[in-house]
């Protein structure tokens, strides 16, 4: 009797040790899910402004507004002045 009992203890104890392991390793994996869930959700973000980007430069008039501000390209018979801030001085 106290062999059988001793045993189902052992049983017992070894049951507890691995639902524990399992418990952590359970948790630990969460938490992987959770960051890698965030991330998935940044580059969702990511791929709409992107392809909103795109969608912007199909237009011609943004192009020319593009060129315009950023590469100082101007229409014929056009002027451009570049305004620069004063630092106070």
């Amino acid at each position: 009797m106290r062999l059988a009992l001793f045993v189902v203890g052992l049983l017992l104890i070894w049951a507890l040790y691995i639902g524990w392991q399992q418990e952590r390793l359970i948790k630990s994996q969460e938490e992987v899910k959770s960051s890698i869930t965030k991330e998935l959700e940044q580059k969702k973000a990511e791929k709409k402004d992107l392809e909103y980007q795109v969608e912007r430069l199909k237009d011609p008039d943004y192009i020319a507004n593009l060129a315009r501000s950023k590469y100082y390209m101007s229409k014929e018979g056009e002027v451009i002045f570049e305004i620069i801030p004063s630092d106070g001085n």
